[in-house]
């Protein structure tokens, strides 16, 4: 641990959701962070929210902090969100929303992705949902 730096570290909005996402990255910056992980998360670039404007100007941002995306990782828990659902709708709307993350991540230069693994129904046997 002696040989940590700001370098070695990743900065994040997790815990700036009722904060504004430029205060997040001021705060980011004063830390000396260059890398940051984005929780698309409504207020913060949630995937359905998040439009050529939106990722302009976070990467504008970045740049101007000399920070760099690390990750991206869209809201896929609290929201209706899971690649492995029984049901086929379902199913369907999450490969698209992470499809569209997939997009928001390459136009942000980011180099991953978070993707949750889904989930099945807790009573059925597991091969359905692998």
């Amino acid at each position: 641990m002696k040989n940590l730096s700001p370098e070695n570290l990743c900065g994040s909005n997790f815990g700036y959701g009722k904060f504004s996402l430029e205060m997040c990255l001021n705060d980011m910056a004063d830390l000396g962070l260059k890398k940051f992980e984005m929780w698309g998360w409504a207020p913060h670039f949630h995937v359905d929210h998040v439009g050529k404007s939106e990722i302009d100007g976070l990467n504008k941002s970045l740049t101007s902090r000399g920070m760099e995306l690390a990750c991206y990782t869209p809201e896929q828990m609290v929201y209706p969100v899971n690649i492995a659902s029984a049901d086929d709708t379902l199913r369907s709307a999450s490969v698209a929303f992470f499809k569209r993350a997939a997009e928001i991540a390459s136009d942000l230069n980011c180099p991953f992705l978070f993707v949750t693994c889904g989930w099945g129904y807790y009573e059925r046997p597991t091969g359905a949902a692998w």
